[in-house]
């Protein structure tokens, strides 16, 4: 494989690339485990848990609480899909929604912002290169808060790489 720039690599001689990366108009990304080394709603569901825990204020200890409850269900859930025992990713995400219910949109904004910096690495640098070229989207089956702080910290000269 050769590099075209750090976290850039081909299989295909690079003036094939280039030819082809000339072509291209439009680019959709997939944003967990692909973009982000993970699922974002767990990174979001992680940082909202200590966040809750380092305020200690009497509402977030039940916030808090909440949340933990809910754990054990969403990985049973989880099991319950990768078995294939009915559960789908529709499930999943109604139930991550009723898990974060009620939560201040405040904190869910701090809880994204260090999403982003936490994403595979070169991938901020690739979109740069491709941002001259073709409009760049992003599609997730994750919180669209999340998406929307890529959106903001993905930028180069005050230009989001991400168009939608």
């Amino acid at each position: 494989m050769e590099s075209a720039a750090q976290g850039i690599y081909f299989k295909h001689k690079e003036d094939d690339v280039r030819r082809r990366l000339r072509k291209v108009d439009l680019v959709l990304l997939d944003l967990d485990e692909c973009v982000y080394p993970g699922i974002t709603k767990l990174a979001l569901l992680r940082n909202l848990c200590f966040l809750l825990f380092r305020t200690h204020r009497t509402e977030n200890t039940l916030r808090l609480f909440r949340l933990i409850m809910y754990l054990p269900l969403l990985a049973l859930l989880k099991c319950l899909q990768i078995l294939s025992l009915g559960v789908n990713n529709r499930t999943l995400i109604l139930f991550f929604s009723r898990m974060i219910t009620g939560m201040p949109f405040s904190y869910l904004e701090e809880a994204s912002r260090p999403i982003p910096g936490n994403s595979v690495s070169g991938c901020k640098e690739t979109l740069s290169v491709l941002t001259g070229k073709a409009k760049i989207g992003i599609i997730s089956m994750g919180l669209d808060i999340v998406m929307e702080e890529y959106t903001r910290q993905f930028t180069k000269e005050n230009t989001s790489s991400i168009n939608f």
